[in-house]
């Protein structure tokens, strides 16, 4: 495996839906800081990074980035493609992971899945068979990859989203989905948080299972949820956007 291996965080408080819900609350902690607590624990990872706008709004994200000491990057808020590059450069990143941080339980041990499973590859995730809750989404690719992308990329689809010009130029890229283990094995859940059903969600949860010092074990949300179809219910009805993975 290339080094160094880094895990960059999409992060801004500019939410359509749920404004700065990067900075709110759960159970005395911001959903950023979980998300980095969480990403943290990969024991394949070297470092992390947040990746966010220069907008004014964003000025909170690099403040709490520099109180916890996590390397911060501003760029472009529309154009996600060269924001992301701008801080896979920076850092001097071979292999990029990305992860957006509004998924307060992204799970290290997945993280690690898919970053084992890049080996010949140039992207690697584990979204092409999408069978497990939305927020466990991981894709991992080489800095030539998403420097080839940002050279090329002309479309503002391809530009917003990072990683969709790599994954659909077959020709240029090798590509690979990752299998989720059976123990994830519950599409029907959501655990992204874009809207106050997805907040209230996340604070039942936080609230059953979080512990100071530990990380929720996500297989065990997943079996709580099943057996607890009322809570599962919070956010059902949440449309979700539609999925640039595709």
């Amino acid at each position: 495996m290339d080094h160094p291996v880094h895990i960059i965080i999409q992060a801004r408080m500019g939410s359509t839906r749920l404004p700065g819900k990067t900075l709110l609350d759960l159970q005395g902690q911001p959903v950023l800081w979980h998300v980095l607590k969480r990403v943290q624990a990969s024991k394949r990872a070297d470092d992390v990074i947040v990746a966010t706008s220069t907008n004014t709004e964003d000025d909170q994200l690099e403040r709490v980035c520099a109180e916890w000491n996590i390397k911060c990057f501003r760029g472009s808020s529309d154009n996600v493609l060269e924001r992301f590059h701008g801080a896979a450069k920076k850092y001097g990143t071979q292999i990029a992971v990305r992860i957006t941080g509004d998924c307060p339980l992204i799970d290290p041990a997945i993280i690690d899945l898919v970053i084992d499973g890049l080996q010949n590859y140039d992207y690697v995730t584990n979204v092409f068979d999408r069978n497990f809750p939305r927020g466990m989404d991981t894709e991992v690719f080489r800095y030539a990859a998403l420097d080839h992308a940002q050279r090329e990329a002309t479309s503002q689809f391809d530009r917003e989203h990072v990683t969709p010009y790599i994954r659909t130029h077959a020709e240029l890229f090798k590509t690979s989905n990752i299998n989720m283990p059976e123990s994830y094995h519950f599409p029907q859940f959501r655990l992204t948080l874009d809207t106050e059903q997805d907040y209230a969600l996340f604070k039942a949860i936080y609230q059953h299972f979080y512990r100071p010092g530990t990380l929720i074990h996500v297989p065990d949300v997943l079996v709580w949820l099943n057996d607890h179809p009322e809570i599962a219910e919070l956010n059902k009805e949440v449309v979700q956007k539609p999925d640039p993975q595709k």
